[in-house]
């Protein structure tokens, strides 16, 4: 069950990854507006810089149509799996007791 639980959080965990991508942009301010031909650099002239900042996608419908799928029958199979093991032990408890071989009226 912890193996089950540590893929899903890594799947969890790639899938938010891929919603955000960073975007890093900066315009570093150059001696092309400096009319003077000093080459120095005058903030006032250049460019302003630019902060990275995150871009979300959009959904992808089929992606998320799949991953759905796929979560959806992996926990379905783990609830049959616990009901068909439920099952067998009510099977196994009847089986005992038409034999004989338990009861379930107290011994005095």
């Amino acid at each position: 069950m912890k193996d089950v639980c540590a893929k899903l959080i890594r799947v969890v965990d790639t899938r938010l990854e891929n919603l955000i991508s960073f975007h890093f942009i900066s315009s570093v301010g150059q001696a092309d507006g400096d009319k003077t031909g000093t080459g120095i650099f005058h903030p006032s002239k250049s460019s302003p810089l630019r902060v990275a900042h995150p871009v979300l996608k959009g959904p992808s419908v089929v992606k998320e149509l799949i991953i759905g799928s796929v979560l959806g029958l992996a926990a379905g199979g783990l609830w049959k799996m616990h009901h068909w093991n439920e099952q067998r032990k009510t099977r196994a408890f009847y089986d005992l007791l038409e034999k004989g071989e338990i009861s379930v009226v107290v011994q005095e």
